[in-house]
């Protein structure tokens, strides 16, 4: 079962900050890619103190996070399609820290951002579908 489908996009919010999102087809049930995502976030430590209002079960779940010192809400969305579910996360920067660091590292940081999003979309695939991902030394 590898990867069907990826895609990006930034797409401009309120206030002109810039969201950066990647795409992922998983072959699973929304119920059972929330619980894979919830079992990470426990064991990463993120526990519902930092879940964002706009997380509804199972369709979307909304918290902030800590990237290097920038402030960041981390948006899972997920929609089912026919047999299989569309996910998407979304990674906005919030404040002005994270213009700074673009800057700083000629857009690196952003480029490092796409990366985490990937990897972790791709693990979650993995998790999810029982399959090779970057954890069990497959490609992704």
């Amino acid at each position: 079962m590898g990867l069907r489908r990826t895609a990006e996009a930034s797409t401009l919010h309120q206030g002109g900050r810039v969201a950066i999102e990647k795409v992922f087809r998983i072959e699973a049930d929304a119920p059972a890619i929330w619980r894979a995502l919830w079992s990470e976030l426990g064991d990463a430590g993120a526990g519902p103190s930092r879940l964002e209002p706009e997380s509804a079960w199972p369709e979307r779940l909304s918290l902030h996070v800590d990237l290097a010192g920038v402030r960041c809400r981390l948006t899972y969305t997920i929609a089912n399609e026919d047999n299989f579910c569309v996910v998407t996360a979304a990674l906005e920067p919030l404040g002005a820290r994270y213009r700074l660091y673009q800057a700083l590292t000629f857009g690196h940081f952003r480029r490092n951002c796409e990366l985490l999003l990937a990897a972790g979309l791709a693990n979650l695939k993995a998790a999810v579908e029982g399959g090779d991902g970057p954890e069990a030394g497959g490609p992704a």
